[in-house]
Parts: C-alpha cells; sequence; structure tokens
C-alpha cells in the first residue's frame, strides 16, 4: 500500500514530467538521436525499485511496462532494479516517422533523476 507521502512524491513527478516533456534531452543518458529511433522496436532503462517511482512513470507513460526481476539486454540489476520497456509503434507497420510525442516522452524521461542509460533494443 503506498502512504500518501509516496502518492504525492509520484504526483510530483508528473507534475515535472509534464513540464519538462518540451524541454532539451539529458542526451548523455539517451545512447541514440531521435532520427535512429525509428531501427528500434522499444526503448529501455533501468530504474530502482520503488513503487512511487514506478507510480510516477506509469502516470505519465501509461504504455510504459515495469518488469521487476528482468535484465532485459540492458543488463538491470535483478534484485535492485526494475527494468522499464517502452515499446515503440510504428503504424503503419514499416513507418519510419516518429510522433514527436513519443521523442518528448522519451527526453521528460531522461531528465528524471532516477532514470538511467535509456537504449534502443529489440523484441524477440
Amino acid at each position: 500500500m503506498l502512504s500518501i507521502s509516496k502518492l504525492l512524491f509520484a504526483a510530483g513527478i508528473a507534475v515535472a514530467l509534464f513540464m519538462i516533456g518540451c524541454e532539451e534531452c539529458d542526451t548523455g543518458k539517451i545512447t541514440f538521436e531521435r532520427e535512429e529511433l525509428a531501427r528500434f522496436d522499444a526503448v529501455e532503462f533501468c530504474i530502482p525499485r520503488d513503487e512511487a517511482k514506478d507510480q510516477a512513470l506509469l502516470s505519465v507513460s501509461p504504455d510504459l511496462k515495469l518488469m521487476p526481476g528482468s535484465r532485459g539486454r540492458i543488463g538491470c540489476d535483478q534484485k535492485s532494479q526494475t527494468l522499464c520497456l517502452l515499446e515503440i509503434r510504428k503504424e503503419p507497420v514499416g513507418n519510419l516517422e516518429i510522433p514527436k510525442r513519443l521523442w518528448e516522452e522519451i527526453c521528460g524521461l531522461s531528465r528524471l533523476a532516477f532514470v538511467g542509460e535509456i537504449r534502443g533494443t529489440w523484441l524477440e
């Protein structure tokens, strides 16, 4: 059960993400350029296991998949971190145009202190 303070923390993170969505990316965390994003099926990153952080991410990116205990290609620590995976929808199939909203979302995620390196990946 989440405490009130954790819920307030999550809400604060959500507001911060909304406000920084249009600002610069933390390019030190993103390992690809915007033009390269279409090559991947998804992006992945690790965060510390924490319910408030999980809820903050999901309130901004409801399609984000949180997978505690999974390493992913990025190599999250299975005991202390949660693998986060955001699929890149290419519709119609083969479309290489990435919506601006998706890039802004990735940029907003990159600016959160608890988000580590963000990598492109392929799904199997």
